[in-house]
């Protein structure tokens, strides 16, 4: 199932830090600190309540997908052709991400 690059915070590690040794590690490319934003935070409460952070970059280093890339397949989808076996969580906050919203709970409630 596809979702975006991720990884747990290292002790002391900071978001940004975060990113940029998962960017390397998992999918072989090398971001500048400097050019990583925060998009999107979902506050996952189908299991042990997680919260997530989706992060953007402004451009990188390298191909991704190269010889250190960890995921046996690695592709661009358009947003309205999101992958049909996406892991939902991740496709509801790319998609809220795309609408301009910053926050969100997954799964949704209304109330």
């Amino acid at each position: 199932a596809y979702e975006p690059p991720s990884g747990r915070l290292a002790e002391r590690e900071t978001l940004v830090e975060a990113a940029v040794r998962v960017a390397d590690a998992q999918v072989g490319i090398f971001l500048d600190p400097g050019r990583v934003a925060l998009a999107h935070v979902m506050h996952d409460v189908s299991g042990a309540g997680r919260i997530a952070f989706f992060l953007t970059a402004d451009g990188w280093d390298g191909e991704p997908g190269g010889p250190v890339a960890s995921y046996s397949d690695l592709a661009w989808y358009d947003l309205d052709d999101l992958p049909a076996n996406m892991i939902d969580r991740a496709r509801v906050a790319v998609r809220n991400y795309a609408a301009g919203v910053g926050f969100s709970t997954y799964p949704s409630f209304t109330g």
